[in-house]
């Protein structure tokens, strides 16, 4: 399934969440590296710059900067979702099946005014927090938060 909202444009900033659970044949800590690292490769695939991430058990939060594209807003997203299942698939040795990557769905979110992308980025990091798997975002180990600047964490 692929999602876009506000996809009449869709380059410049844009916040995605990719759901995508962990296949019974794959053990969890690989799938999270498996996770991790499609992520690198569909953002070098795609010319983006990554502003941030948190790769969860079962999903990634990304806020990218997407260069113009002469694609569809529908194309570009099924590029992305395609990049994502191709990579995820060679990470795991082929052990994805068709119903595995049936169920990964892919949601892109333009981000309008660049005012707001902190506050993507913030939401990006939060997620662990969010969702129990951690007290605070700066515990999760899978996440860009421990990259960043002081000056430019606005954690709410």
């Amino acid at each position: 399934m692929i999602k876009s909202t506000n996809s009449y444009v869709l380059s410049g900033p844009v916040h995605f969440t990719l759901h995508a659970q962990c296949p019974r044949t794959v053990q969890l800590q690989e799938w999270m590296r498996s996770l991790s690292a499609a992520h690198g490769d569909v953002l070098r695939l795609q010319g983006a710059t990554g502003h941030a991430v948190t790769v969860l058990p079962d999903a990634i939060y990304a806020v990218w900067s997407l260069p113009q594209s002469q694609s569809t807003p529908v194309a570009r997203l099924l590029d992305l979702k395609t990049a994502f299942v191709a990579s995820l698939r060679t990470s795991v040795g082929g052990r994805m099946t068709d119903r595995d990557q049936s169920r990964i769905t892919l949601k892109v979110k333009r981000i309008r005014r660049i005012a707001d992308v902190p506050r993507y980025v913030d939401n990006c990091h939060s997620a662990p927090a969010r969702y129990g798997w951690v007290g605070h975002p700066d515990e999760w180990p899978h996440s860009s938060l421990r990259n960043m600047a002081v000056s430019e964490m606005i954690l709410s």
